[in-house]
C-alpha cells in the first residue's frame, strides 16, 4: 500500500510539473504576443485558420497596413475639422481610450506639417480642458480673467486720448524709472498695448525711445502672444520707412527751384497733409516759405501748420519750426507786396526813366531788381532793355534767364 501511495504521488508531481510548464509557456506566449508585433501578426494569421468562433475573432482583427489606413483616414478627418470641433471629439475618445487618442494624435503629426501644428493646438487645448476641472487652475483662471479685463479697459482708455497726451504721460512716468520699478512698468504697458489695436499701438510706439520700444514688444510677445507683437512690429516698421522716404523727399525739395517744388508740395494732390508735414520740417525755413508763399489756400497752410507742431509734439523737439517758417514767410509776403508796389508804379513810368532806375539800383540790390524786371509785362521790359546800354541789357537778360533756371 505504501509502495501505491508513492507511485501516485510521483504521478501528482509529474502532472503539476506539466502543467507548470503549460501555464508557464501560455503565460510567456501571452507577454511574447503583446510586446512583439511580429509574433502577434505571425499569430493572428495562424489563429484566423482555427475553425469556429475563435478563426472568427482572429479574422476581424485588422492588419497592421489596414490599421494604419484606418489612422490615418481618422487622422485626415480630424485634421480637416476646425480647433474647437476637432479638441471636443478627440477629448471624448481620449476620455475612453487613451491609446487610440496617442495613435490619431501621432499619425496627425506624420500626416502634414498643417496637421502637426493642429495636433499641438488641440493638445494644449485639451491639457485646458483638463485643467479646468482643477479648482486651483479654475481661481488662476479667474485671477488671470480680472487681470486681463483690467489691461483690456487700460488700452482702451488711451486709445481714446491722442498720441501726444499718452506719449507724455510715459515719458514722464519713464522719467528717472529703472531697475525693478522699469521692469514692472514695461510689464503693465506690454499687456495694455498688447489689447490695444494695433494701429493704435503703433501710432505711439513709433514715437518713443527704441530701447523702451524693443522691451514693450518683448513683453506683448510673452504676456499676449508673438504674432500681435510682431503685427505692431511690422507696422512700426512700415511707418519708419515711409519717414525715412519723405526725408529723402526732402532733400530733393530742398535743391530745388521754389517755383518746381510748389507744382509738387504745394498742395495735397501727390501727398496727404500728414506727409507734406513730415516733408516741410525738414525743409530750411526759407525754402519752406518761398514754397508756401505760393499757395493760396490759407486753409491748407494753417493745417500744415498745425500738423507740423503736432508731429514735433509727437517727436518731442524742444523747439518747432513753424514760427522760423512764419517768419520768413511774413517777410516774404511783405517783399513781394513791395515788389509788386514797384512794378506798377515803373509801369506806368517812361522807359528810359526806369532803365536809370534799374541801372542804379543793379548792383546794390540785383535780386530785387530781377524780380521787378520778372513781373513786367514783356512789351514793357523789352523797351526797359533797349534803352539800357547792350552789354548791361545783355548782362540782366542772362541773370534773368538764369533766375528762372
Amino acid at each position: 500500500m505504501a509502495k501505491g501511495e508513492k507511485k501516485l504521488g510521483v504521478g501528482k508531481g509529474i502532472i503539476l510539473f506539466i502543467l507548470f510548464l503549460i501555464v508557464l509557456s501560455l503565460i510567456t506566449l501571452t507577454i511574447t504576443y503583446a510586446i512583439s508585433s511580429n509574433f502577434k501578426k505571425r499569430a493572428n494569421k495562424i489563429l484566423t485558420k482555427v475553425p469556429g468562433v475563435v478563426g472568427e475573432h482572429f479574422e476581424s482583427i485588422p492588419t497592421d497596413e489596414e490599421k494604419k489606413n484606418q489612422l490615418n483616414k481618422l487622422a485626415s478627418y480630424y485634421g480637416s475639422l476646425d480647433i474647437e470641433s476637432a479638441t471636443d471629439k478627440l477629448y471624448i475618445i481620449k476620455q475612453e481610450d487613451e491609446e487610440l487618442f496617442n495613435d490619431i494624435k501621432d499619425t496627425m503629426v506624420d500626416l502634414s506639417s498643417t496637421y502637426k501644428k493642429k495636433a499641438g493646438k488641440i493638445i494644449e487645448e485639451i491639457r485646458q480642458i483638463e485643467l479646468r476641472g482643477n479648482s486651483i487652475f479654475a481661481l488662476y483662471e479667474e485671477i488671470e480673467e480680472e487681470e486681463n479685463n483690467k489691461y483690456i479697459d487700460k488700452a482702451k482708455s488711451l486709445g481714446e486720448k491722442t498720441p501726444v497726451m499718452v506719449l507724455e504721460e510715459i515719458r514722464n512716468t519713464l522719467n528717472g524709472l529703472e531697475g525693478e520699478p522699469y521692469n514692472h512698468y514695461v510689464k503693465e504697458m506690454g499687456r495694455t498695448f498688447g489689447y490695444m489695436e494695433e494701429d493704435k499701438a503703433k501710432e505711439i510706439l513709433y514715437f518713443l525711445d527704441e530701447n523702451f520700444r524693443k522691451d514693450i514688444l518683448r513683453k506683448i510677445s510673452d504676456e499676449v502672444g508673438k504674432e500681435k507683437a510682431q503685427t505692431i512690429d511690422n507696422l512700426i516698421d512700415e511707418k519708419k520707412a515711409n519717414y525715412n522716404n519723405l526725408l529723402k523727399v526732402s532733400e530733393v525739395y530742398e535743391n530745388k527751384q521754389p517755383t518746381e517744388a510748389y507744382k509738387d508740395i504745394g498742395s495735397t494732390d501727390k501727398y496727404n497733409v500728414e506727409s507734406l508735414a513730415n516733408i516741410y520740417m525738414n525743409l530750411s525755413p526759407e525754402q519752406s516759405a518761398k514754397i508756401l508763399l505760393q499757395v493760396r489756400d490759407d486753409e491748407l497752410v494753417n493745417n500744415l501748420f498745425n500738423k507740423i507742431i503736432n508731429l514735433e509734439e509727437l517727436f518731442n523737439k524742444d523747439t518747432s519750426i513753424t514760427p522760423a517758417i512764419s517768419a520768413k514767410l511774413k517777410e516774404l509776403k511783405k517783399y513781394d507786396e513791395n515788389v509788386k508796389e514797384l512794378v506798377a508804379t515803373y509801369e506806368r513810368m517812361e522807359p528810359g526813366n526806369v532803365a536809370d532806375i534799374i541801372d542804379n539800383m543793379i548792383n546794390d540790390n540785383p535780386n530785387m531788381v530781377l524780380d521787378i524786371l520778372r513781373e513786367m509785362k514783356r512789351t514793357k521790359l523789352s523797351q526797359v532793355l533797349k534803352e539800357m546800354e547792350a552789354e548791361k541789357a545783355s548782362n540782366i537778360s542772362k541773370m534773368l534767364l538764369d533766375k528762372e533756371n
